[in-house]
């Protein structure tokens, strides 16, 4: 597996998450673009922590792997917001791990 740079992933871009639903399905996918969160619902997302997507994370996809459209890791799916979020012209809304922020921790902590 590649990595890619998050810190280059470009408002717009599309990513495509891959996953295991809670609900018992096999192994899915979903996929999204990379968006900016703005408002006071958002205000403690630190996009050195998070990349926003709007991609419908769902239960079980957390941990899974986020690429970029060339196949590149970007991201490890983290979390998504539950509440109506229309106000805010999302759908759905998704945070990943920035793999540049994966790789600091593990040259942090593992040397």
């Amino acid at each position: 597996m590649t990595f890619g740079d998050s810190d280059a992933l470009p408002l717009g871009e599309q990513v495509l998450l891959i996953g295991n639903p809670a609900d018992g399905e096999p192994f899915s996918y979903c996929t999204g673009r990379r968006v900016k969160a703005e408002g006071d619902l958002f205000r403690s997302i630190d996009p050195k922590q998070y990349l926003p997507v709007d991609a419908p994370i769902v239960s079980g996809y957390s941990g899974g792997p986020a690429f970029n459209m060339q196949g590149e890791l970007i991201g490890i799916s983290n979390a998504a917001f539950t509440e109506d979020l229309s106000e805010y012209g999302f759908e759905h809304l998704g945070l990943l791990i920035p793999i540049n922020r994966v790789k600091e921790l593990i040259a942090a902590y593992c040397g």
